[in-house]
């Protein structure tokens, strides 16, 4: 069978972009390009095209600029990128606060994105546009100012389609639907990711303090009957309020968990963790001080190991030496 592709071979492929995705797919087709780039080129559209024609409208506008210095045996491929929202265009938000109206706007609804394609020879010129239809996750505002300020969306040069593409909407792309799709997940799940560690809860400010029998603290540790960890977890708009277990982990000097007879135990990261205590705590979005305590006897004198943990996250740790 003839390879699809082999009409192209004799021509020099270059690819009017510095898109990274656009690099990508060219290479996944095993396609040998180089770049090559023109400024200030006019990207203006007529004010009442509609606004699935702008985005090959642009990409031709595109082939014309770079048609005026190719060679003949060049294959030069240009291509614009559109964010649609009920019938509107959006363009590279202003500043800060147009950034978060355009993914308010976009938060929970469907949009679509465009890309428009013009493919050029100094013989032959062929135009088309894809098209993906997009369903935005809905977000807080929370998350959308976390974004906002972690993926410095202003200090890019590129369209919101652009921006799209880093908050796993879209991807620029040529007619490869299935890639669009499929890396569209892919970078919607690694922001899902980014935010979901954004909301983990951090503990600060370990310390163990040792309590005798009449639970008045003591400066040996060997003279005490109760270990008390305090520390405080951290405020964190991004995270879920509600009651939570928390679960403190104590590691004598020589290495072994301090733990009760019954060896409760919790699961992260898959698998079952031995634990030293644990309490619930109301968290509720601000800095709150917690103390978990730790009855037992025969503490020896050296450094302790201290994590702690919840949600199924270690959110703290950290090392007091006993005399």
């Amino acid at each position: 069978m003839e390879h699809p592709l082999k009409n192209i071979e004799g021509y020099n492929v270059i690819l009017a972009s510095n898109s990274p995705r656009r690099k990508e797919l060219l290479g996944q087709l095993g396609i040998s390009f180089t770049t090559r780039i023109l400024n200030d080129i006019d990207e203006s559209f007529p004010a009442d095209m509609p606004a699935d024609n702008v985005a090959e409208y642009i990409s031709k506008k595109k082939a014309d600029a770079y048609r005026q210095c190719m060679a003949d045996n060049e294959l030069i491929i240009t291509a614009d990128t559109i964010v649609v929202s009920n019938n509107k265009i959006l363009g590279k938000p202003v500043d800060a606060d147009d950034a978060h109206n355009m993914l308010r706007e976009l938060s929970g609804h469907a949009h679509q994105v465009i890309t428009g394609v013009t493919i050029t020879t100094t013989q032959f010129s062929k135009s088309f546009s894809s098209v993906t239809d997009v369903n935005f996750a809905e977000l807080s505002d929370e998350e959308i100012d976390y974004y906002i300020e972690n993926y410095k969306v202003m200090d890019k040069p590129e369209t919101f389609s652009g921006t799209a593409e880093k908050m796993g909407m879209t991807v620029t792309a040529v007619d490869l639907s299935e890639d669009m799709l499929a890396v569209a997940s892919e970078k919607a799940s690694e922001l899902e990711n980014r935010v979901r560690q954004g909301a983990v809860l951090r503990a600060r400010d370990i310390n163990m303090v040792c309590l005798n029998a009449r639970d008045k603290e003591v400066t040996r540790v060997k003279t005490a009957t109760t270990l008390r960890v305090d520390f405080a977890i951290s405020s964190n708009e991004l995270a879920a309020p509600g009651n939570r277990e928390v679960y403190m982990v104590i590691k004598s000097p020589d290495g072994y968990l301090l733990t009760s007879e019954s060896m409760p135990t919790f699961e992260f990261q898959g698998m079952k963790m031995g634990y030293t205590a644990s309490r619930e705590v109301d968290y509720q979005n601000e800095d709150v001080d917690v103390s978990i305590y730790y009855r037992g006897s025969g503490f020896t004198e050296g450094q302790y190991k201290i994590e702690i943990y919840t949600d199924g996250n270690l959110i703290g740790s950290g090392s007091v030496s006993m005399r």
